[in-house]
């Protein structure tokens, strides 16, 4: 059986079984921050910025600028909490997404980029305050964007929750999705119905 990160025999020593989901977010900003890699949190943390009304959540969304190539490199800079095997690097490496876990708590979810669009909401990242440090986090337009390629019943909620707060650049969205999935795509077609009956 494959070793998992965090096996090390020092981990057991000093790592705490259970910490807050703010104490895993700020601790995995900063492993990453540290070894150089551009990232940026996505998902239910970044949707609180953006809408009038924030929902929980469990899972930790991160956005890394590194290609499938450079799966390795993201998960050797993860906290040693994070548990990852051969299992989960080959999954990484062939869909350009895995989901992980912080010990036996939360997922974190880690999502390479496979598009150029990654780059572009890279690039368009915003420093937010968050608890007692700032994190980077995905804007509106580009979580809404992701959220329109994914099409699960909970992100038009969301996606709708943005439109109504305007905080997102429609125009700007509809654009990438469109160039994503193309005019004909269900996810296009989907947003562009929703930004006509919020707006």
């Amino acid at each position: 059986m494959p070793a998992a990160h965090g096996s090390h025999p020092h981990s057991t020593d000093n790592t705490k079984e259970t910490t807050s989901l703010v104490e895993q977010v700020i601790s995995i900003d900063k492993a990453l921050s540290e070894h150089g890699i551009v990232h940026a949190f996505g998902g239910a943390l970044a949707l609180a910025y953006y809408t009038r009304h924030s929902r929980t959540t469990s899972d930790i969304d991160i956005n890394v600028a590194l290609g499938k190539q450079e799966v390795l490199r993201a998960f050797q800079s993860l906290p040693i909490q994070v548990r990852w095997g051969t299992r989960q690097l080959r999954i990484a490496e062939i869909e350009g997404e895995v989901k992980l876990r912080w010990m036996r708590q939360n997922s974190v979810d880690l999502f390479f980029a496979t598009h150029e669009f990654h780059g572009v909401a890279h690039s368009r990242a915003e420093t937010v305050p968050f608890a007692t440090s700032q994190i980077p986090i995905l804007s509106a337009t580009d979580l809404t964007v992701f959220k329109a390629k994914f099409g699960r019943d909970q992100d038009w909620v969301d996606i709708k929750e943005m439109l109504k707060a305007g905080t997102v650049d429609t125009a700007e969205a509809l654009r990438w999705v469109a160039r994503l999935v193309g005019k004909s795509g269900k996810s296009y077609k989907d947003l562009l119905e929703v930004s006509r009956v919020v707006n």
